[in-house]
């Protein structure tokens, strides 16, 4: 007969035999907390990832006037967040093409992301005084960060500035 500080729990065994054992109090406590501890020991474990990379943490800015394209503008390993990237062409007929740990985000037109900006708050694609105005924010990257350019019909031409500001661990180019 169970007495009342004691737990009865079910050991797995062949299918045709039940196997019940009694276990005193003190020995599902230990088993709690053990497993309490080792969740806290992950817990502190992924803090301290996160602390050290706030402290490798850095902000770099890029700002150029005409870039020829194609041209890959942004190629990074690591960990960061692109906080914004504006592109200003006297063309509109160009491609971009965003590829965040090695998965393909965007690789579209500037027409498309001017047909769907108005519903895509990543984003937005303008007209504004003769020059095509593509802006694209908030892109958080774990491994790498690639993002290119070209213009959609064979040849070069010349975007008229090219900016982007991003947080990255590690050093900035």
């Amino acid at each position: 007969m169970m007495e009342e500080n004691e737990f009865r729990v079910v050991v797995p065994s062949p299918p045709d035999e039940r196997t019940e054992t009694i276990v005193p109090p003190g020995a599902v406590l230990v088993a709690l907390l053990y497993k309490i501890l080792k969740s806290v020991r992950e817990v502190s474990d992924a803090v301290k990832r996160v602390e050290r990379d706030v402290a490798q943490l850095r902000t770099c800015t890029y700002f150029v006037k005409n870039v020829e394209i194609p041209e890959t503008i942004i190629e990074l390993e690591g960990r960061g967040h692109l906080k914004e990237l504006l592109v200003r062409s006297p063309r509109d007929d160009f491609r971009i093409r965003v590829v965040l740990d090695g998965r393909v985000l965007y690789s579209n037109t500037y027409s498309w992301f001017r047909e769907v900006s108005h519903v895509v708050k990543e984003f937005s694609a303008v007209e504004e005084n003769g020059m095509y105005v593509l802006h694209i924010s908030d892109l958080k990257f774990l491994n790498s960060l690639r993002v290119s350019i070209e213009p959609e019909s064979p040849g070069r031409f010349i975007l008229s500035e090219v900016y982007y500001k991003l947080d990255y661990v590690g050093e900035c180019v």
